[in-house]
C-alpha cells in the first residue's frame, strides 16, 4: 500500500460545461464540438478507454471494476432511452461523457443513473467528474493515476481503490474513503458534510 500523502477537499464550484440563457430565459445545456458526439447505447462496450471525463447533472454515478472485456456503460432511469447520454472518444483512450445531447433545454428534473464497469486489472490514467446535483458518486475497486470530483451536494464514497492523487471539490455532501491506497495531502476548507477516511 502506498504511503498516504494527501487528499484535497475544497469548497468550490467549478462547472465544466456551460449553459446559455437566450431570449425568454431559455436555459440550454451546451458543450463544445457537439457534432462529434454520439448517443450512448446502454450496455455498450468501448475499447481502450484510459481516461474518463464525465459531466452528469442529476441521478447517481457508479464506477467499478468487473468481469468485462471492455469498458461497459449502462444508463438507468425513466429518461435514459428518451434522452441518452452522449460520448466522444478522443485519441489516446480519452472518453468524454455528457448527460444528454448538446443544445437541448437544461432540465435538472431528469434523473438518470450512470454505471461504468472497468475490466478487472485495468489501470486508468484519469477520472474527472463534474456532477452538480448528483445524489451519490460511488467508486469501487478502481486503479487510477489521478481522480478529481467536483460536486455541490453528492455523497462521495470511494472503496478499495488505488490512486496516485485524488481531489474532491464539494460543498455539502458526505465524503468517505475506505480501504484505499492514495497519495494525498489532506486539506479541509470547511465542508458542511461529514468526512471519513479510514484504512487508507
Amino acid at each position: 500500500m502506498k504511503k498516504l500523502w494527501g487528499l484535497a477537499l475544497f469548497v468550490l464550484l467549478l462547472p465544466i460545461v456551460f449553459t446559455f440563457s437566450g431570449c425568454g430565459g431559455v436555459d440550454l445545456y451546451m458543450y463544445l464540438y457537439a457534432g462529434k458526439y454520439s448517443a450512448i447505447t446502454s450496455g455498450g462496450t468501448y475499447e481502450n478507454v484510459k481516461d474518463l471525463d464525465i459531466d452528469w447533472i442529476a441521478g447517481n454515478i457508479t464506477i467499478k471494476t468487473g468481469n468485462v472485456e471492455e469498458v461497459t456503460i449502462t444508463e438507468r432511469g425513466d429518461n435514459a432511452a428518451a434522452k441518452p447520454a452522449y460520448y466522444r472518444l478522443i485519441e489516446n483512450g480519452f472518453m468524454d461523457i455528457r448527460y444528454y445531447k448538446s443544445g437541448e433545454t437544461r432540465d435538472t428534473s431528469i434523473m438518470k443513473d450512470l454505471e461504468i464497469v472497468i475490466p478487472n486489472g485495468t489501470a486508468l490514467k484519469g477520472i474527472e467528474i463534474n456532477a452538480p446535483l448528483v445524489n451519490n458518486i460511488n467508486i469501487t475497486g478502481v486503479e487510477c493515476n489521478d481522480v478529481k470530483i467536483v460536486t455541490t451536494n453528492s455523497n462521495v464514497v470511494v472503496t478499495g481503490s488505488s490512486f496516485s492523487t485524488a481531489k474532491v471539490v464539494s460543498t455539502t455532501g458526505d465524503i468517505t474513503f475506505t480501504s484505499c491506497s492514495v497519495d494525498y495531502t489532506l486539506t479541509l476548507n470547511p465542508n458542511t458534510g461529514n468526512v471519513l477516511i479510514e484504512n487508507c
